[in-house]
């Protein structure tokens, strides 16, 4: 028997087993089988369209400038914590500017700018973090960025759904930038708060135009 035939059984192995487990303990090895690298692609990208579209007329959200860049390859790494783009200060890109996909959802920050080019730390980076609104009562929560984006110190007093849309509230950026969908809620770990999963609506490694706040 081949070592490729060999390899097939024990993948298939492998897999029939994780179809016993639990969801939760399937995702985490999951998860270790692809290095922690998951698909983000969990909501529907029209339906989200439809709720910012609400949420801007809620807030009244004005549409702002952007400098369009594209995304240098990082193959075969994929790395998702940090992105660069061939576009920077000549171009009017400014440092601490938010960054957006074709949608205008908020895929990170600009942490570096040099002439022509700049990197973009993205909602995947562990020191991500920024202050949030979560669906139209604007309820208060902060992303903590990393692999698996979370909402955390949502105030227990507060009533959420999942499915709401989350939004940036932070002075640094427009005003309404929608980041995706509140996940399932639970209680965090100091029982203090509520936190949930950031339910994206794209694969970063599919993106290859991003939009640079430029005012």
């Amino acid at each position: 028997m081949t070592n490729g035939k060999i390899t097939l059984i024990i993948l298939g192995v492998i897999f029939m087993g994780l179809s016993f487990l639990t969801p939760g303990v399937s995702v985490k090895i999951g998860e270790i089988l692809t290095f922690g690298i998951s698909n983000t692609k969990k909501i529907d990208l029209n339906d989200l369209r439809n709720k910012t579209a609400e949420l801007r007329a809620f807030s009244s959200k004005s549409e702002s400038g952007a400098i369009a860049g594209y995304v240098y390859s990082v193959y075969p790494f994929n790395l998702k914590n940090e992105i660069s783009v061939n576009v920077g200060s000549t171009s009017g890109v400014r440092l601490g500017g938010a960054a957006t996909n074709k949608d205008g959802i908020l895929i990170g920050k600009v942490i570096s700018v040099s002439a022509n080019s700049a990197i973009i730390r993205t909602v995947f980076d562990a020191n991500f973090e920024l202050p949030v609104y979560i669906g139209k009562t604007s309820v208060q929560g902060l992303l903590r960025g990393g692999t698996n984006p979370k909402i955390n110190l949502i105030p227990k007093t507060s009533i959420v759904d999942v499915g709401e849309v989350v939004f940036s509230s932070s002075k640094d950026f427009p005003y309404g930038l929608v980041l995706g969908e509140l996940g399932p809620v639970e209680v965090s770990g100091d029982s203090v708060f509520y936190e949930g999963e950031l339910k994206l609506s794209y694969n970063l490694a599919d993106i290859r135009t991003v939009y640079l706040q430029n005012d």
